[in-house]
């Protein structure tokens, strides 16, 4: 039995197998993602590696010898125009067994003598890039209320985390703020859903897990998604500090840097 997400000051509840999490991606994917971002990569290609590689990461921290733990059940959602399209749903296992592709990429590790060399290895890849018209993202929440409350109907699972990825400004905020506040308010097993924003915003400073006091200063955008995130737990502030953030009391489950750092929240011991 696993520790996962501790949304408060104490363990309340189990993952295994028989109670996994179930984590919900919501992709932008409309032209705002072909913009350049960092590394001579899109923002949708940039999303979509940080994808892959958090999906690698969750699969290494669950293998048990050449087994992959169901800790987690995740469907990624992707929108733009009128189009809704789950792009994948599936244990985490499945993943693991089924990638599109396994690439070789080029990796830069110390050579136990004080000095680097660059090595290659064999990554894998689960979706791919997309973008073309614009964002719908009010329609992609009002999906994945659908897609959240059929799965708490039909299996026991522990959580709920949403990871909402986007590009920029979506014109239908008040609205989408309302639908916001319903899925936040699903529960399972006593506990709400989490939503975790990671908006990717030329106009916004670097903001990682900010509170009250800093994101004021930054875009009307930046300040929108914040507003939606979810808090942070005190277990999760700790865990953040160990980490070397900076992190204070109100501080929300908002970044504009990436999803990566979420696996430091994720306390998964026997």
């Amino acid at each position: 039995m696993e520790q996962i997400l501790q949304k408060n000051n104490y363990v309340k509840n189990y993952i295994s197998s028989s109670y996994p999490a179930h984590i919900v991606m919501i992709i932008d994917q409309s032209s705002m993602m072909s913009e350049p971002y960092s590394k001579g990569k899109t923002k949708a290609e940039y999303v979509v590696d940080d994808i892959n590689n958090f999906i690698n990461q969750l699969i290494f921290m669950c293998c048990a010898g050449d087994n992959i733990k169901d800790w987690f059940y995740i469907s990624i959602v992707g929108h733009s125009n009128n189009e809704i399209k789950l792009i994948e749903s599936k244990y985490l296992s499945e993943f693991a067994e089924n990638p599109i592709r396994i690439v070789k990429v080029k990796k830069t590790v110390a050579d136990g003598a004080g000095g680097w060399v660059e090595i290659e290895e064999e990554k894998a890849e689960y979706i791919n890039p997309y973008c073309e018209g614009v964002s719908n993202l009010f329609s992609a929440f009002k999906h994945i209320q659908v897609l959240i409350s059929d799965w708490m109907n039909q299996k026991q699972y522990l959580s709920t985390l949403i990871i909402n990825i986007s590009g920029g400004y979506t014109a239908e905020w008040q609205m989408t703020t309302k639908v916001i506040e319903k899925i936040k308010n699903l529960k399972s097993n006593g506990e709400n859903s989490f939503l975790f924003n990671w908006l990717l915003d030329s106009n916004s400073s670097n903001l990682e897990f900010p509170s009250l006091d800093n994101v004021y200063e930054n875009s009307f955008t930046s300040h929108l998604f914040f507003e939606w995130s979810s808090y942070m737990s005190g277990q999760m502030i700790d865990n953040c500090k160990r980490f070397g953030f900076n992190v204070h009391q109100g501080a929300k489950f908002f970044s504009n840097k990436g999803i990566n750092n979420v696996l430091n929240l994720i306390n998964i011991g026997s």
